[in-house]
Formats: structure tokens, C-alpha cells, sequence
């Protein structure tokens, strides 16, 4: 009477096992990678902050308008607001806008211009040479409102 082999002798269960463990590791890896980037732990830009702009949280702190006759004026984007919100150049002006969130934004005006994407740290300069009033929002967080005059 011959006996039957056990299941693991020929291989077969070693290789499954292998194969079941290192998807378990790969997945586990990714898991680790994704939540460290959504907190924004090592760098990564911190899903709360971006989830509050996108829920139309942004914009809430009181502002002055700001009336600035220097060929270059800087804005600040910060907590999911532009400061300041409501600015008046002259005709000729550079506005350069820069990012100080975590999550990355832009400064449209729809149909007009556009700074195209800003990370954090980055910057994007304009200069405007017709007079108008311009509003604009962030393309990827919508409720991030503000207006540009140019006299």
C-alpha cells in the first residue's frame, strides 16, 4: 500500500504561498506609501487641508482690499485663499502669485489667463497691460475666489 505524497511535497504549495505573500507585501507597501502622502507626513501635501478647499471651506478669513502701485505685486496663496483677495494694479503690473499650501493650486481667470498649476514653493508670474476686472478662482479647488482689478 503506497502512501500519498503530502500536498507541499511537489512544490506547488510553496509557489502559492509565495505568490499569496508577496502580493500581501506589495500591497501592504502601497497602503503604507499612500497613507503617508495623504497626511502629508515626508513631504506629501495633507488630504484634510485639500479636502476642506475643495468642500468650499475656503476663503472664510476677512480681508482689505489692497490698491498697490508698484510695477510688481506678490500674492500669496495660504490656508486655500488668496492674500490679498480683492487687489487693484496699474496697467503694466507683474502679479506674481505663490504657493504656500501643501496642495497644489492655480490663479484663472476663466477664458483669460492662467498661472497653470503651482506646488508648493512655486511660483507664477503675469503682467497685466489692459485695464479690467478680473475674477478668478483655483481650477482645482473652485470655492478659492478672488479679483484682480487693473486701472
Amino acid at each position: 500500500m503506497s502512501r500519498a505524497a503530502p500536498p507541499h511535497a511537489d512544490g506547488r504549495f510553496l509557489v502559492f504561498a509565495g505568490v499569496i505573500i508577496l502580493a500581501f507585501a506589495i500591497f501592504l507597501i502601497v497602503g503604507v506609501i499612500m497613507g503617508v502622502t495623504m497626511t502629508g507626513g515626508l513631504g506629501g501635501w495633507n488630504m484634510q487641508d485639500h479636502m476642506a478647499g475643495m468642500m468650499g471651506r475656503a476663503g472664510n478669513s476677512p480681508q482689505t482690499p489692497v490698491a498697490n502701485s508698484q510695477p510688481e505685486v506678490s500674492v500669496e496663496i495660504r490656508d486655500f485663499e488668496y492674500f490679498p483677495r480683492d487687489l487693484t494694479v496699474d496697467a503694466g503690473a507683474k502679479v506674481t502669485w505663490t504657493n504656500r499650501d501643501s496642495a497644489p493650486h492655480t490663479a484663472t481667470a476663466k477664458g483669460s489667463w492662467d498661472t497653470g498649476v503651482l506646488k508648493e514653493g512655486q511660483s507664477g508670474t503675469l503682467t497685466f497691460d489692459k485695464p479690467g476686472v478680473y475674477d478668478y478662482i483655483c481650477a482645482i479647488h473652485p470655492s478659492m475666489q478672488a479679483k484682480l482689478t487693473v486701472r
